[in-house]
């Protein structure tokens, strides 16, 4: 019973059948891009399990066609039932079955490069170490205990908790967080008279006065999301107060039982087990005939220290991250930081791809020679 479905599954009318839906998928999500960008496209449609339509005035959202999760899991599946239920063993179908097995490791890669991969930066001052790196699109809030003389200590809430108005218990803070509205892309904007919802108000910080405006979040590559929090303080006793927090503001201080602390929202930092400092750089200036753009950092980690130059068309490669030279003023540096985890799968799905497409041919010209022999 489970061969014969498993046979069903792995026909080649269901490879056919998936290759097609995914040629569909692929135009709507062009077609998409021209609204929603690159990004925002492929979040709606390569990165989701089914496509939604949603009817004017209506809270419903209705499945109307296969995201790429589903066209992906369905084709692994179908593939993997052709490897080891209707493929024969001989040397023109173990070519077949490398190249099917190439073709799962390109999806699996894909599906584990899109949840561990990210982008980050660093932005270098000359003389000074940086240790962590910024993600270009996470946000994160972080409260800091700055009473120690030699270094604060940092609570770090990331945006999934403040995405969804989580409240927040550490055993370390006197106080509990609760986050009353988020925004991820957001404008500010004076306080509505008509709006007699206080729980929207901040009555603490910079953000008096104001309140959060949500718009649609940033899909362009030229745009950038500007997210905003308005969050309140508890004790058991009741609120401390409200903040609005903002990511392109300064810190918040505010001072409780004697102690001072600060809120900032700010992108989400990446801490590594090494330092960079920038020594020197090139810069080409306006008008000159040298257009050579270059930097010098040293990358320290406790126990090595080495010298680094970083040029437009030369990376740098180090503990699974590629440092990329970004835009450059007199005394400061921005680098773009890559980790992508799943990068090596793709050179074995080439590999296996390659030996399973040259066994396949060989194995059929062996063949063909044979008969005609």
């Amino acid at each position: 019973m489970i061969k014969r479905y498993a046979k069903i599954l792995g026909s080649s009318k269901v490879t056919i059948a998936c290759f097609f839906a995914a040629a569909i998928l692929l135009l709507l999500m062009s077609i998409a891009q021209i609204e929603n960008g690159p990004k925002g496209a492929a979040e709606e449609f390569a990165y989701n399990t089914f496509l939604y339509w949603s009817p004017n005035g209506v809270d419903l959202t209705i499945p109307y066609f296969p995201g790429g999760y589903l066209i992906a899991a369905v084709l692994v599946i179908n593939l993997l039932c052709a490897i080891f239920f209707k493929i024969k063993r001989n040397g023109l179908s173990i070519g077949l079955c490398l190249i099917y097995l190439s073709v799962i490791i390109l999806i699996v890669g894909d599906f584990f490069s899109h949840r561990n991969r990210y982008s980050s930066t660093i932005n270098l001052r000359q003389g000074k170490q940086v240790e962590y790196t910024e993600s270009s699109d996470k946000f994160e809030l972080a409260i800091k205990d700055v009473n120690d003389a030699e270094k604060d200590r940092v609570y770090a809430i990331h945006d999934i908790m403040l995405r969804r108005l989580q409240t927040i218990r550490h055993p370390d803070l006197p106080f509990y967080v609760s986050i009353n509205q988020y925004a991820p892309n957001s404008l500010i904007e004076e306080q509505s008279q008509g709006n007699s919802d206080i729980s929207l108000f901040a009555n603490q910080g910079f953000g008096k006065g104001v309140s959060i405006n949500p718009i649609r979040e940033a899909t362009q590559s030229n745009e950038s999301n500007k997210p905003s929090a308005l969050i309140t303080l508890f004790n058991d006793e009741g609120a401390i107060g409200s903040w609005l927090v903002r990511s392109n503001w300064d810190e918040q201080t505010f001072n409780y039982k004697g102690r001072l602390y600060s809120l900032e929202l700010r992108p989400k930092r990446y801490y590594h087990s090494f330092n960079l400092e920038l020594v020197d750089q090139q810069v080409p200036f306006a008008g000159s005939t040298d257009k050579t753009r270059s930097a010098s950092l040293i990358l320290s980690n406790g126990s090595t220290t080495q010298s680094v130059l970083l040029k437009p068309e030369q990376p740098y490669f180090y503990e699974g991250l590629s440092f990329h030279i970004g835009n450059q003023e007199i005394d400061t540096l921005k680098i773009s930081v890559i980790r992508n985890p799943a990068k090596a799968l793709l050179y074995w799905a080439l590999a296996i791809g390659s030996c399973g497409c040259i066994l396949y041919l060989g194995s059929h010209i062996i063949n063909r020679f044979k008969t005609k022999t």
